[in-house]
């Protein structure tokens, strides 16, 4: 993993913890308003921060596996070199998922949205496929937790 990547990650778990001290604050508590914004910092950062940590536990078992490979016992050896090989794949895929929650968010996120489904030209089937095409978004809201309203029919 690059340096300025660690570095970053490192500043989150840092502003992480600071703001996990701040909400036990009883000042930051009874000031509503700078608490939810504290609270929605720290719910933001929360899933970044935890990926980090297992990150950092995966680098430091894989240390423990290498120092295991100098050891004179074969079986130990072999069972070292079979955890190596887990702990680089799961390395590889926390690096991915690292690097996804590192993207700035996008500020339309938490915005609502309206979805207009017409049938257009076609007759019968454009309107069957419209009414299919309509349950297929709105499970898929369903499957999201999203709450879906519709406007007019």
């Amino acid at each position: 993993m690059k340096n300025s990547i660690q570095n970053r990650l490192t500043a989150l778990a840092e502003r992480y913890e600071e703001i996990g001290v701040l909400l036990s604050q009883p000042d930051v508590i009874a000031d509503q308003e700078q608490f939810k914004k504290l609270s929605k910092e720290y719910s933001q950062i929360e899933p970044c921060v935890q990926s980090y940590q297992e990150y950092q536990g995966v680098v430091s078992q894989i240390e423990q596996a290498q120092e295991m490979l100098k050891e004179d016992d074969t079986d130990l050896r072999a069972m070292a070199q079979d955890e190596l090989a887990e702990l680089g794949e799961r390395q590889g895929a926390l690096e991915g998922e690292l690097n996804i929650l590192l993207l700035p968010k996008d500020p339309d996120d938490d915005k609502n949205i309206y979805l207009e489904v017409r049938a257009g030209t076609g007759g019968d089937e454009a309107a069957i496929f419209a009414g299919d095409l309509f349950r297929m978004y709105s499970r898929y809201a369903e499957t999201k937790g999203w709450r879906v309203e519709v406007v007019s029919v």
